[in-house]
């Protein structure tokens, strides 16, 4: 019943219970006449219809005011919940939600599942020299260019303070790699404006790849890339470390990646 209510909007909701109220009470009053057995005048009639032609009007106006402001009201608590006011990425749960869905189905058909942490180089430094304003600047930042480089099967989120999360569904170690690489090289070269000013700022990216043999849960997997992560801010940072199959740190370019992805990401 909302949905349809919703789908009329408040006009069309209003003049449709007018009009029903009208058919009602014109109904009701004949009615009771016939069954009295006795004629309505004219001035009963018009009672009839000016009674639901002025009240129906005003009152479904008013509590269809009241029930859109509470559904949307009720959207944007869902919308909370769901996404990062901020960055507009998913917050952690419903990122997760999302990464055990795409696991099950890597599982079941056999495929790639890849995973990139994503964390701001010195990002307290940011806060502490240009105020916390420039540093929600850098989140968005790099938040947008991070959806950018990504196909629309692919989810990205907010673990929380500077720390980003993506997960590449059908994706092998070359497409990660390839990924991650664009994502580093597209947020180093793309300065923040901050008034007259440019701020660059730099990411370093952890990666971790689950296929179907393997026996993990989407927790290691993340786990994996969070330790991918950590070796990459230890090597220096602005570089990407892979989990496992890679155990140095350096730039995708070094890496050798030639047939380790089994669908490529494109």
């Amino acid at each position: 019943m909302l949905a349809l209510v919703i789908r009329m909007g408040k006009l069309g909701t209003t003049l449709a219970v007018t009009a029903a109220s009208v058919a009602g009470s014109a109904l009701i009053t004949a009615s009771i006449f016939n069954a009295l057995d006795t004629e309505l005048p004219l001035v009963g009639w018009i009672a009839t219809f000016a009674t639901p032609l002025v009240v129906a009007p005003t009152m479904s106006w008013v509590i269809l005011s009241l029930l859109f402001r509470i559904h949307r009201l009720e959207q944007q608590m869902r919308d909370l919940a769901t996404y990062d006011a901020l960055t507009t990425l998913y917050n952690r749960a419903p990122f997760l939600v999302c990464c055990e869905q795409y696991l099950t189905l890597a599982r079941r058909n056999k495929r790639p599942l890849a995973v990139l942490f994503i964390d701001i180089d010195h990002f307290k430094s940011i806060n502490d020299t240009h105020g916390h304003e420039v540093g929600d600047l850098a989140l968005q930042a790099v938040s947008l260019l991070v959806k950018q480089s990504l196909r629309d099967s692919d989810v990205a989120g907010r673990m929380g303070g500077e720390e980003f999360v993506v997960a590449l569904p059908e994706t092998g170690m070359a497409g990660a790699i390839a990924v991650a690489e664009k994502i580093r090289i597209g947020i180093e070269q793309a300065p923040i404006a901050i008034g007259h000013e440019r701020l660059r700022c730099t990411v370093s990216i952890g990666l971790s790849v689950f296929h179907h043999n393997q026996d993990l849960g989407i927790d290691a997997l993340l786990s994996e890339a969070d330790k991918a992560l950590y070796e990459s801010k230890r090597s220096g940072r602005n570089r990407i470390a892979v989990h496992r199959e890679t155990q140095h740190t350096t730039s995708a370019a070094a890496i050798g990646i030639e047939g380790l992805a089994l669908k490529p990401h494109v």
